[in-house]
């Protein structure tokens, strides 16, 4: 991993690369209210081939914190996305865009662990 590298709309969950689009956020927070209301102490999800066993029972909270602070994570990187294209699209000459940051202004990604 280059540390000078931007990645965005991406997240780490206890050490792990992630990431989740709108659909599969949406899926686990639907997962995430079954397995709670049926009292199922743990769910299993794989993400690109990694498996990873959420605690419901006592991590429930904390998981609906998750959720909520990567909806806004990702609407910020979106935010930002369009922003740039907004920006790109008046920029005059390919010396002008060649010289833009295309990683400038991203949050930073989420870390839970």
């Amino acid at each position: 991993n280059n540390p000078n590298i931007v990645y965005i709309n991406f997240f780490t969950f206890k050490g792990i690369k992630l990431s989740m689009t709108y659909d599969e956020r949406s899926r686990f927070k639907d997962s995430l209210e079954a397995y709670k209301m049926l009292n199922l102490p743990t769910m299993t999800k794989i993400f690109n081939g990694i498996k990873i066993d959420f605690n419901i029972k006592d991590d429930y909270e904390k998981l609906k914190y998750m959720l909520a602070s990567l909806e806004v994570y990702y609407c910020e990187c979106w935010n930002i996305t369009q922003e740039h294209l907004l920006k790109v699209k008046e920029l005059q000459d390919f010396n002008e865009l060649s010289h833009f940051n295309i990683e400038a202004d991203y949050p930073k990604p989420l870390n839970f662990d």
